[in-house]
């Protein structure tokens, strides 16, 4: 087998691995949203997966084809906007053909979060290696970003997991710290990896429909609910990650969110709106029984 064999062979068990992973941080950036943060969502179609968040997004209903003037008005109108990645970085589009052939994760993965054209002043980000943490915190940092959480799960996941714990780098104007979050810290039960893959564009968007629906899974919903509680806090909307749990189960009309298309799934009756009008200092672990002092809320762009 010479090297291009193996790099094919290796390319396709990647493949495998990265096609099945949960599509919770789309759902989780619209119920964030419902919350009350203003999310700027920037991402694109899948290039080395079979899923990615343009694919799962356009299935729930919203809309990938529109000016990039229109996409960050809607911000400001809706709370919610995707960036589609090809609007905005068109030279972008002459990496699509060798990535596919490549087939894996590449730096091309890592480019994408990172160039959201909004600048957002805070950012939610998944990483899949723990030591890309602390990494791409600094480069948070050098792009000025305020206030960030990067994040990622020990069972490989690029979000907040619940089959185990996960590696957090907190950093809040210049000060960064770092912690570990587990299930049981909010109450939730852990689920095993192999509930959370899915195996094609079609599951992803049924689950995450589901769970916008308010007819998910228990741990699909949870994986969702935990990470909307991040955001909701990065957006000021609540003075940690478990106040932002308790915000994201009480999170307004996801279903029926302006940004989704009008005959979309019914609104689920549990969904009313609530908004948190104070967020804290610098607050980790994040524990339902930490209080840290307050700081006036500030209407701010999260980006994930």
């Amino acid at each position: 087998m010479n090297h291009w064999q193996f790099a094919r062979k290796l390319a396709r068990q990647k493949r495998r691995e990265v096609d099945q992973l949960h599509p919770g941080e789309r759902a989780a950036a619209l119920v964030a949203a419902a919350a009350g943060a203003r999310v700027a969502k920037h991402g694109n179609r899948s290039v080395s997966g079979k899923s990615g968040s343009a694919d799962v997004l356009e299935g729930l209903g919203v809309e990938l084809d529109i000016s990039p003037a229109d996409a960050i008005h809607g911000i400001d109108r809706n709370g919610f906007s995707f960036l589609f990645a090809p609007l905005f970085h068109q030279s972008m589009k002459y990496a699509i053909v060798p990535r596919r052939e490549i087939g894996i994760p590449s730096i091309f993965n890592h480019l994408g979060p990172l160039t959201n054209p909004v600048a957002a002043e805070c950012y939610l980000l998944g990483v899949n290696r723990a030591e890309n943490t602390r990494r791409f915190t600094e480069v948070l940092m050098g792009l000025g970003c305020e206030h960030s959480l990067v994040v990622h799960g020990e069972d490989g996941m690029d979000e907040i997991t619940l089959s185990g714990p996960t590696h957090v780098v907190e950093q809040r104007h210049g000060n960064v710290s770092e912690f570990t979050l587990a299930p049981e810290d909010f109450g939730l039960e852990r689920a095993p990896l192999e509930r959370f893959r899915m195996p094609d564009r079609g599951t992803a968007i049924r689950t995450a429909r589901a769970v916008i629906q308010g007819e998910g899974e228990p741990h699909h919903e949870n994986l969702v609910l935990l990470n909307a509680a991040a955001g909701i806090y990065l957006g000021g909307r609540a003075d940690s990650i478990a106040d932002g749990l308790a915000v994201a189960r009480d999170s307004g009309t996801v279903a029926e969110h302006p940004t989704l298309e009008r005959d979309g799934p019914p609104q689920h009756p549990a969904h009313r709106r609530r908004r948190a009008g104070r967020r804290s200092q610098h607050g980790h672990p994040h524990h339902p029984e930490h209080r840290p002092g307050d700081q006036p809320g500030r209407d701010v762009p999260a980006a994930t």
